[in-house]
């Protein structure tokens, strides 16, 4: 297992992108995947694409992120990859009917952001499961699902800007941006735990 107890830099440093470029080609980069809600973290197990375990265990004033070079030795090289996040996009029918639909996710614990009227929810799990959640706003004229956009699924650092925190349970509401509405739990409200590469 290894042990990381800092990051060495990142991948958009000149030097460690030429560092990752010769890994690659010489078959030693590995790449742990993690998504929005394991970047606040600094202690976690995960394993990298090749199966190697590590454990993480950073300082307070390091976070991880997208590029993020976590060994770097003769015969390996780790870094992060943050998954894409995937959006499933509300149209709220009414000013009544978007503080109601507001309030349901709040409740559901769903990571939100708002954009000219529109509510997006950060999906994670199947999409199904989501519009299935919201089936009785549909059914009730009080939202509409509009379709998936496979240009919305964008990068986590590019879609969301988390400021270092410690991992929250729990309802919580944290600002960013004037308008989102970040919630530390799964799609059922539970807390979630790191995900494994």
């Amino acid at each position: 297992m290894l042990n990381i107890s800092r990051i060495l830099g990142h991948a958009s440093d000149p030097t460690l992108a030429a560092r990752l470029t010769e890994a690659v080609a010489a078959g030693v980069a590995e790449t742990v995947s993690l998504d929005s809600q394991d970047t606040p973290r600094r202690r976690m197990r995960v394993s990298t694409d090749r199966g190697t375990e590590c454990l993480i265990a950073l300082p307070r004033d390091q976070r991880l992120s997208d590029g993020a070079i976590l060994v770097d030795e003769p015969g390996r090289v780790v870094v992060v990859r943050l998954e894409r996040q995937r959006w499933l996009t509300l149209e709220p029918t009414s000013m009544p009917a978007a503080l109601q639909v507001g309030y349901f996710c709040g409740n559901m614990h769903w990571r939100v952001r708002f954009h000219a009227g529109l509510i997006s929810v950060a999906m994670q799990s199947d999409r199904s499961d989501y519009v299935a959640r919201v089936a009785h706003l549909v059914a009730d004229g009080i939202v509409r699902v509009l379709p998936e956009d496979p240009d919305d699924a964008t990068p986590l650092d590019a879609a969301e800007d988390i400021p270092p925190h410690d991992h929250v349970e729990g309802h919580t509401h944290h600002h960013h941006h004037g308008h989102d509405y970040h919630h530390a739990g799964d799609h059922n409200g539970h807390p979630r735990e790191p995900r494994h590469a």
